[in-house]
């Protein structure tokens, strides 16, 4: 009987193992590939159906491939209808064919159910559907792959909702302006040339680019890297560690991190920065907040001070630039750390050089304070 059991969960372990390999195979197979202009590109692809309606009484499209590796291509049309195309590179069978539907307002795009085992033995089985719009054709969109990317060619408006997510696909867009834009993706990456509203993105370990993010954005990642530039609005932005980079002129910025670098740039707003043992960089500032780090080196470069400024490290140094013409109140504190300034004639220090205060100009009511467990403190003229 026990060695019936071993030769039981031999079998099934082989069988599991063989069932991993074949899905990951044809997920790779499958998977398809982008040009220079961000476009995917498939060659031997033949068209298996084709939809061609109005949209006079469209205000939401709805695309699920959320059972298969199926990529969806968005476009503009030529014409005044909306256009929709399947393609795959086998034979399809009818039972496996995309379905498109109009109920009322919406417009829904549905998948089919393809059996795993058919759709990845053999392995580079793949299909994928265009979707081409009318010029000034404007619906709130909801789009979901399994695998399969995502991606805009065109610049996209809406009135409400842009929701896009996949699991291992990539999800590339232009320009989006919408109410609310949020876009997942698990180990896909997440590209926005542009978006304009109210910003939701995350994924476990892709990474995520916005080069310009025009309002309040909440974005997170496990282990994947995120840029946020010509950030103009409030930025909450984490990862575990993953690097996290900040580029605007505006808004408040929550960002943390447990290993990854944070790095902001031109920030005039609060800001929160919270890593474990990331570098912290903030450079161009005219801000004011907290920065908090165990071991990572914290530098911070401000070029006008518009409030007070909080730093604590564990075992980490620091390194600040503060405009000369500026005025406040500065407290260092430190276990075994050492503090040297610019202004060292106006401060106070203590026996070992492990705490020191004072006030730097006037007493205007802004405060800078610093403290470290073993980290030494550098502020220099910027």
């Amino acid at each position: 009987m026990k060695a019936a059991k071993i030769v039981l969960i031999t079998v099934l372990c082989g069988l599991i193992l063989f069932l991993c390999s074949i899905l990951g195979m044809g997920m790779r197979e499958g998977s398809s590939f982008f040009s220079r202009n961000g476009i995917s590109i498939y060659p031997n692809y033949e068209l298996v159906q084709e939809w061609e309606m109005s949209p006079d009484a469209v205000t939401q499209l709805s695309v699920h491939y959320g059972m298969n590796n199926n990529d969806v291509l968005i476009y503009e049309g030529t014409g005044d209808k909306i256009v929709i195309r399947e393609y795959a590179n086998f034979e399809m069978e009818d039972r496996q064919r995309t379905t498109v539907s109009q109920e009322k307002n919406e417009l829904t795009v549905q998948g089919r159910n393809r059996s795993v085992m058919f759709f990845y033995i053999g392995g580079g089985r793949h299909a994928y559907t265009e979707i081409y719009l009318p010029v000034g054709f404007t619906p709130d969109m909801y789009i979901k792959t399994l695998s399969g990317d995502i991606v805009a060619d065109i610049d996209i408006s809406a009135s409400n909702n842009i929701e896009v997510s996949s699991t291992s696909g990539d999800i590339h867009f232009l320009h989006v302006d919408a109410k609310n834009i949020m876009a997942a993706s698990t180990s896909g990456e997440i590209y926005f040339e542009e978006a304009a509203g109210a910003i939701s993105m995350s994924t476990t370990s892709g990474d995520i680019t916005v080069q310009k993010a025009s309002g309040n954005a909440s974005v997170s990642s496990t282990s994947g890297c995120i840029i946020l530039r010509e950030a103009e609005g409030d930025v909450s932005a984490s990862t575990t560690s993953g690097d996290i980079a900040v580029q605007g002129s505006s808004g408040e910025r929550h960002v943390s991190s447990t290993s990854g670098e944070i790095r902001l740039d031109g920030v005039n707003g609060r800001f929160d920065l919270n890593t474990t043992s990331g570098d912290i960089i903030l450079g161009n500032g005219t801000g004011y907040g907290k920065v908090h780090t165990i071991s990572g080196e914290v530098r911070v470069g401000l070029i006008d001070m518009q409030g007070n400024l909080s730093v604590g490290t564990t075992s980490s140094d620091v390194f600040l630039q503060l405009p000369a013409e500026a005025e406040f109140a500065f407290d260092f504190d430190s276990v075994s750390g050492e503090c040297e300034t610019f202004f060292d004639d106006v401060l106070s220090y203590n026996k070992k050089g492990t705490s020191a205060s004072g006030v730097y100009g006037s007493n205007t009511g802004t405060e800078v304070k610093i403290s470290t467990t073993s980290g030494d403190v550098w502020v220099s003229e910027n």
